[in-house]
């Protein structure tokens, strides 16, 4: 998998080496550095990182998910689906047979990201480590891949790839740029809730709107969580309720 290193990543001026405690405790392998579109020869362990550089990783998408966010690094192609409006994120392993659609081809034959909006973050191919970038490297049937892409949508995509998916569920990926807002919100409600402008159901349930709005939480996994029973059975109380 490859990883941007932002400006404000805590990884911007270490060597590559002084990643390795961290990736370890993460069971993660630094295979290498990618600069201007070129990858440095070896594992570059003494270069020093810099902005925008990208780093090959090797490991599967929850420890790569963990140290991503421990070094605070971006996916490549996050850039794509950032913004307040942006929706949640999710990591799909699938394994492509010998009709998938992206067989023989590369994601960037398949203009993949411009045409789903999903991102090939990972190949995995019987151990074999590439030199190529991931975007580049043509795809053959029994590889396992690694897709970034809207959580609405990404399984979509599998389907259009003619892929089958490894789990039934994607990861989440952790929007780290909204956490602030999450936060800054839910205090809000809290602080409106405890003065007394609005009574704490609808503040709570105000932020949770906003959450959707925001696309902070999918509509999906709110109407996934709710306890439709219930609601159902306190709604069918309120007239007996009246009637007493």
């Amino acid at each position: 998998a490859e990883a941007i290193v932002p400006e404000k990543s805590s990884a911007v001026g270490l060597k590559v080496r002084n990643l390795y405690p961290m990736a370890e405790e993460n069971d993660v392998w630094i295979l290498g550095l990618v600069r201007r579109g070129k990858r440095l020869p070896g594992y570059a362990r003494a270069e020093e990182i810099r902005k925008g550089d990208i780093l090959v990783l090797e490991a599967g998408p929850d420890p790569i998910e963990s140290f991503v966010g421990a070094a605070g690094l971006e996916y490549a192609g996050s850039d794509k689906h950032s913004g307040t409006f942006a929706g949640s994120l999710s990591l799909v392993e699938v394994v492509v047979p010998d009709t998938a659609r992206i067989a023989g081809r590369s994601a960037l034959d398949l203009r993949l990201l411009y045409r789903q909006g999903v991102t090939l973050l990972g190949v995995s191919r019987e151990g074999k480590r590439f030199r190529d970038r991931v975007r580049k490297l043509e795809i053959k049937p029994g590889d396992i891949l690694l897709l970034l892409g809207p959580a609405e949508t990404i399984f979509d995509t599998v389907n259009w790839l003619g892929c089958l998916p490894l789990a039934e569920r994607g990861l989440n990926v952790t929007q780290r740029q909204k956490a602030w807002l999450a936060v800054g919100l839910f205090a809000l409600a809290i602080t409106l809730a405890s003065t007394g402008v609005l009574y704490l159901p609808v503040a709570l349930a105000a932020c949770v709107v906003l959450y959707v709005f925001l696309r902070i939480v999918p509509l999906r996994q709110v109407y996934e969580t709710i306890e439709w029973p219930v609601i159902v059975l306190l709604g069918s109380l309120i007239p007996i309720g009246a009637a007493l």
